[in-house]
């Protein structure tokens, strides 16, 4: 009886040992398993915008401004009157082409546009010609040949990709400087009337 009580007592301190030591190593693990990782993940979509404006864009600020005044619809040439020395009022009249993006590819505009008419069909239309420049922008290049010419015989809209905005590393917003030259000729000999048309300038490919 005496060995017996002896090998309990072992037995219980080896149980004793053993459990204090697999405490000692759920304890351990437990400290080496609080560091872990997280990833984080985005993603930003292309995102642009065109308008028309009577001032030059350089920035975002004056973009966004611009876009919040509604940007500009009328290019009005006023009164042609002719005197001994030629035109009061002159034929040719600017605007800018404004454009804000963060796409990493090229964007190009193309102009399109039908001759100046009167409510009159008899009267002769007045054609006009519309090229670009890249003026102070950064990133906006002419296209060669890229002249959107209209003739006062032309029957449906005239359409010409005028230049290409380059891809940019980020948001940024700048603008092409348009130059729109009325046809003297066809002035000369318009009737007396109000003359009208709309020039839509949009994007061909890029955006």
């Amino acid at each position: 009886m005496g060995l017996y009580v002896v090998d309990m007592q072992k037995r219980r301190n080896s149980m004793k040992k053993v459990i204090g030591i697999l405490l000692v190593l759920l304890v351990t693990t437990m400290v080496f398993g609080a560091s872990s990782e997280l990833e984080l993940a985005a993603r930003v979509k292309s995102s642009h915008g065109l308008l028309l404006s009577i001032t030059e864009i350089t920035n975002i600020p004056e973009f966004n401004h611009e876009l919040h005044e509604g940007g500009v619809d009328l290019l009005d040439f006023g009164t042609l009157d002719m005197d001994s020395t030629g035109f009061i009022a002159s034929l040719t009249k600017n605007f800018y082409i404004a454009f804000k993006s963060n796409d990493k590819f090229d964007t190009s505009i193309a102009l399109s546009g039908s001759p100046l008419a009167s409510d009159n069909e008899s009267d002769p239309k007045i054609g006009y010609s519309i090229v670009t420049e890249t003026g102070n922008s950064e990133y906006y290049t002419p296209a060669a040949g890229g002249t959107l010419t209209v003739t006062k015989e032309d029957e449906s809209d005239v359409t010409t990709t005028v230049g290409t905005f380059a891809g940019r590393n980020g948001m940024k917003a700048d603008s092409a400087k348009a130059i729109v030259t009325l046809t003297e000729n066809d002035v000369v000999h318009a009737a007396q009337n109000t003359y009208s048309t709309t020039i839509t300038v949009e994007i061909v490919s890029g955006a």
